[in-house]
């Protein structure tokens, strides 16, 4: 991982990191597995860190800025797959270099954001969050329960991805989820249980708001 530090005039400096190494990187495709705008076959890949507590986290691909945040969010699989990756026996040649690699990840992230992973942590423990810091629980592979737009009643949703975007101006998170239901069948024009994908908007809102 080698920082880089630029500054523009009448700009804050932004912070990039660029990730060589192959251990790093397959640590990186076996917790994030997809994630819009991503290729794992860029070299090198690039993360850009902006300003405000060094907070804002997104991935570069190919000079192409993704959505902030992105290390924060996958912070709990990171830590869980190191877990499993010490736990595990036999190992392949690859699983320390490999746990090395993603140490080292960890260490940066709770070194560098240790003011904005305290603030998480504390609101969490409090089942609260607020919009800045709402990308922290939208988890990939989370299951969410929400209440169904046709019928109204509680529905299961898998969470596929998240991006902040704003609707008539006004800032929103956008949730891509996966559900199953019925759909229909080209073939015979009947229907059958399949997945699919739905968007679910979150609004901005003030202060905190509870979770669980």
């Amino acid at each position: 991982i080698v920082r880089k530090f630029s500054r523009q005039e009448n700009q804050e400096p932004t912070i990039r990191i660029i990730v060589k190494s192959e251990y790093l990187l397959k640590a990186c495709k076996d917790v994030i597995k997809t994630w819009p705008g991503i290729s794992w076959n860029s070299d090198p890949l690039e993360v850009c860190i902006f300003p405000m507590e060094i907070r804002f986290l997104c991935l570069t691909v190919i000079f192409r800025k993704l959505e902030p945040d992105m290390f924060i969010t996958f912070l709990p699989l990171f830590k869980q797959y190191r877990d499993a990756l010490e736990a595990k026996k036999p190992k392949d040649e690859a699983d320390p270099h490999v746990t090395v690699s993603v140490d080292l990840l960890l260490g940066a992230i709770q070194s560098d954001w240790r003011s904005t992973l305290h603030k998480i942590e504390r609101l969490k423990s409090h089942h609260e969050i607020t919009y800045d810091l709402l990308f922290a629980i939208l988890i990939p592979r989370t299951l969410f329960v929400t209440k169904c737009a046709i019928t109204g009643r509680p529905r299961l949703f898998k969470l596929v991805n998240s991006q902040r975007t704003a609707i008539e101006g006004k800032p929103c998170y956008q949730l891509t989820c996966e559900s199953i239901d019925l759909v229909d069948t080209v073939s015979d024009g009947g229907v059958s249980v399949g997945k699919v994908q739905t968007q679910i908007l979150i609004k901005q809102f003030k202060g905190t708001t509870k979770i669980q």
